[in-house]
């Protein structure tokens, strides 16, 4: 698996502190930038280890992405070829790159530009100044945390509510504050914790697939729940079929975390993919890297109508789900608690 051998090169460029940025590719090699400012010769003797790795300086022609937010073609740049024989998935485009938007400005002012109702904010804080900016702007803010000390640094940051996401919740985890073991607590566990501690409303979120699971959610404390599993069966979500039919069919017993989708650790289905990768044992790329490495094997699983390679995020009580429409499976909701 070619993905695996550029994953182990990423990891080892990441244990030497050297930044890596995506850029473009042949179907042979893989071409990825550092830093411009970085020292050529560390990134040579981070890579001495991989024979199949020739260091060259160049000149980079496309327009760098990423971490250095180099946005110009032309600028100097140190690019390192992945010599692999067989074809790899490849990135060529900007727009295929995520970027965390506590680094993205442009979203920013798109965001007090439209002033949504509500923002949420998923893989840590922004600046204090943006969440200002933002709630000036009579936009709600919301912040999700893992543990009760994340929890009192979004108070502080003067966040409106508090996303508490126990470890049952399906998808990423919203854990900023490493080590992301610590960020392992169980919905029940956390809740009343950080109730008992802040001011802010907090809502419950992880394994909540039905009334019984909001009215203990009430019961803890929280002042609202917040779902997200449970819904992706309904009619009206997006969710690709073949997604569908896997949820419908999960077991409470096949969920587990991994990184090896997006580079930060989510709760999905387990799969090939993810078994196989758990193999390696070695870090992996940092999000947004391996989650745009990974999106054209995704999406190449998906139109083959294959759960092999999909990311198929789901909680812990996914075997729950109704698959209702939205406005019956609301009604429900609400009936049962």
């Amino acid at each position: 698996l070619a993905y695996g051998f550029l994953a182990r090169v990423f990891g080892v460029l990441g244990r030497h502190g050297v930044p890596v940025d995506l850029v473009a590719t042949s179907h042979s090699s893989t071409a990825f930038t550092v830093d411009h400012n970085h020292d050529l010769s560390s990134v040579r003797r981070a890579l001495s280890v991989f024979s199949e790795v020739d260091v060259l300086r160049d000149v980079a022609t496309v327009t760098v992405v990423g971490r250095g937010m180099l946005r110009e073609p032309g600028m100097d740049a140190l690019v390192f070829w992945a010599i692999e024989k067989t074809p790899v998935y490849l990135i060529s485009q900007a727009s295929d790159v995520s970027i965390s938007f506590v680094v993205d400005e442009a979203m920013l002012a798109l965001l007090l530009e439209l002033r949504p109702a509500v923002v949420s904010f998923h893989f840590g804080l922004p600046p204090a100044p943006w969440i200002a900016a933002l709630r000036e702007a009579g936009v709600v803010t919301l912040a999700c945390a893992t543990t009760p000390a994340e929890a009192a640094r979004i108070e502080d940051a003067g966040v409106d509510a508090i996303v508490a996401q126990g470890a049952e919740a399906g998808g990423h985890r919203g854990t900023f504050a490493p080590p992301y073991e610590a960020g392992n607590v169980g919905t029940l566990a956390l809740v009343p914790q950080v109730v008992d501690t802040l001011t802010v409303p907090v809502i419950a979120s992880g394994g909540i697939a039905d009334g019984r699971g909001i009215a203990a959610a009430l019961a803890l404390g929280a002042d609202g729940v917040q779902m997200g599993t449970a819904f992706l069966t309904c009619p009206e979500s997006a969710a690709h079929e073949v997604y569908r039919l896997a949820l419908v069919a999960a077991r409470d017993d096949q969920t587990r975390i991994t990184s090896a989708f997006s580079g930060r650790p989510a709760r999905g289905l387990d799969n090939r993919y993810i078994r196989d990768m758990a193999a390696y044992g070695e870090p992996l790329p940092d999000f947004p890297i391996n989650n745009t490495l990974t999106g054209p094997l995704r999406k190449a699983s998906a139109e083959a109508g294959k759960q092999d390679f999909m990311a198929l995020w789901a909680g812990q009580a996914a075997a729950l789900s109704k698959s209702l429409p939205a406005a019956e499976l609301v009604e429900t909701l609400v009936a049962e608690t």
